[in-house]
């Protein structure tokens, strides 16, 4: 039986939510692929205890919710990618990275040689037109 207050994770263990779940602050029962995902990669107790340790180690329920979000973003990128999982997309975030520098790189050097280009050109002297 289902309770209509429960959890996500509650819901999705098909468990009854016990006023003191660790895991109602954090997965919403609007929100049930958000556990899905971080249960289908690390399981339920191991999320359970991830939660336990950052509570018994008093971070903010802010910082709380901001692991549990970069945890639901890791899992999801984990099932989209089993081999690197996140890696993935560091890597090509890198290689973007590299490639705009790259860009940015010729451009400076392209504005430099125009700026060389002007300061050898004197700017008050302007050609005649020919008749």
């Amino acid at each position: 039986m289902v309770i209509s207050g429960s959890c996500a994770a509650c819901r999705h263990r098909r468990k009854r939510c016990k006023p003191n779940c660790v895991f109602k602050a954090y997965f919403p029962a609007d929100n049930p692929q958000k556990f899905a995902d971080i249960h289908k990669v690390l399981g339920a107790r191991k999320v359970g205890e991830f939660i336990e340790s950052l509570q018994a180690s008093h971070y903010s329920q802010s910082q709380c919710q901001e692991a549990i979000e970069s945890l639901s973003y890791e899992s999801s990128c984990r099932i989209n990618d089993p081999v690197f999982g996140i890696v993935s997309l560091l890597c090509a975030l890198e290689a973007d990275l590299h490639k705009f520098k790259n860009q940015l790189d010729i451009v400076n050097k392209e504005i430099e040689a125009l700026q060389a280009t002007d300061a050898v050109l004197p700017t008050n002297q302007v050609a005649a037109p020919e008749a």
